[in-house]
């Protein structure tokens, strides 16, 4: 088993699991033990990166900001790789071979109808946060690269705005500087370099300065990597939410 790559496990994980939705409705028995070899050799697909990782897998995880979606399934290449990711949370890294990807969004439990659909590149050796957010005329499916390089005993933030009905957005602390200014719809910041500490955010409007929301504290701890995600409610009488990941 040791000896398998990346690309070996997902096309185990895939056969098993289209073996076991071939007999989801005819032999429980069968559904259930071909489920459960997809089920391992995915686990053994999510652990790649634990240790002697090679450089030409990338990595990607995914995080759901569909405000009227409870939860949703990830299909990539016509294969359930997450079930069942809730609302406002991020799944764990999942290496794969250097290449294109079909990416399908379903809600949970269903295989038709897709909400998204979209082919992704991933690039060897690259992190990549894949990320299903509202816009303006419904729905988006994009990703971002992450910088996962990190001293010891540091951290350090970026800032998304997910929220399509804001303008631009400044980021500042208390008592001090604006971090990130102006921020674009679906546009990362770059990464900003911390000591670890707990700092109160203030999150304005770029145009009026005016605060957008309260002001709100956050504790980051040492070897840890935050994306500071500004996501829309999904009512325009509520204000924006803020996620870290």
């Amino acid at each position: 088993m040791s000896s398998m790559n990346g690309q070996s496990y997902y096309q185990k994980a895939k056969e098993y699991d289209l073996l076991s939705q071939y007999y989801k409705y005819t032999n429980p028995d069968l559904y259930i033990k071909y489920y459960y070899r997809h089920l391992h050799y995915m686990d053994q697909l999510l652990h790649q990166g634990a240790g002697n990782e090679r450089t030409t897998l990338g990595k990607i995880r995914f995080f759901h900001a569909l405000p009227s979606v409870k939860s949703i399934d990830l299909y990539i290449n016509g294969t359930r790789i997450f079930k069942n990711v809730p609302s406002k949370s991020v799944s764990h890294y999942l290496s794969l071979p250097e290449g294109k990807y079909e990416f399908d969004l379903y809600p949970s439990g269903q295989s038709h109808s897709a909400l998204l659909s979209r082919k992704v590149d991933i690039k060897e050796g690259t992190p990549y946060t894949i990320i299903a957010a509202a816009n303006q005329n419904g729905y988006s499916l994009f990703s971002i690269e992450d910088n996962l390089t990190l001293p010891t005993r540091e951290t350090k933030l970026n800032c998304l705005n997910l929220n399509p009905d804001s303008a631009g957005i400044d980021i500042a602390v208390t008592g001090g500087d604006t971090i990130f200014s102006n921020l674009a719809y679906k546009k990362p910041s770059s990464y900003l370099g911390l000591t670890p500490m707990t700092v109160e955010f203030l999150v304005k409007c770029s145009k009026s300065k005016e605060m957008i929301l309260d002001p709100f504290s956050v504790t980051l701890h040492p070897d840890q990597i935050y994306t500071m995600l500004i996501l829309s409610s999904g009512n325009e009488h509520k204000d924006p939410e803020i996620v870290f990941i």
